[in-house]
């Protein structure tokens, strides 16, 4: 006898259910585990990058419509990121990783998308932030032109990790010649 469970759109888990013996064995597939086991780092960055974000917002230096909250949530945080409330519990949930059109808003706060995604520099840019925000936005608009021109769907993960390896090959080499062909070999390694 086998029994699906459906508990969201893109992940299945399959529960396969033998009787050997009087004794019932029950297996998982593990492909919905593996995904949220993968995702679970950027996760565990976006609830720390929430609480710096409500630090902020009781200092007053990012406001929200509703003023300074007694605790954060995340309907607060999504609606700082620009989201739905069920979009961010994805987020924290390690179900979803954010989509760089997240990264971009998370980026005007003055956070490190590179951080988000790979756990690499620190959380929040530098002083010269702005800098890194046209860098981003230089590879975000040339890794977005790719996918395009190829007719590519990619998955949000996959297209966040491509996001995430061009920048940090920007941000190492400041080759903007170069940036298309990295992007194009990304693509093809993750595609």
């Amino acid at each position: 006898m086998r029994l699906f469970y459906t508990f969201s759109s893109e992940c299945q888990v399959n529960y396969d259910i033998f009787f050997n013996m009087g004794c019932l064995t029950v297996s998982e597939n593990t492909r919905a585990k593996q995904k949220i086991d993968e995702f679970q780092p950027v996760a565990d960055r976006l609830i720390d990058l929430k609480k710096d974000v409500f630090t902020r917002i009781q200092s007053g230096e990012i406001g929200i419509e509703d003023g300074i909250p007694a605790k954060m949530t995340q309907g607060i945080m999504a609606e700082v990121a620009g989201c739905r409330t069920a979009t961010w519990g994805d987020y924290e949930s390690a179900k979803a990783l954010p989509t760089p059109k997240i990264l971009q808003v998370l980026i005007g706060y003055g956070y490190n998308a590179n951080w988000i995604l790979s756990g690499k520099g620190t959380m929040r840019l530098s002083d010269d932030w702005t800098l890194d925000k046209i860098e981003f936005n230089t590879v975000l608009t040339s890794v977005m032109e790719e996918v395009e021109a190829k007719k590519l769907k990619l998955p949000t993960e996959k297209l966040s990790l491509i996001i995430s390896l061009a920048y940090d090959d920007f941000r190492l080499h400041k080759n903007i010649e170069k940036l298309k062909s990295k992007i194009n070999e990304f693509i093809a390694l993750l595609s």
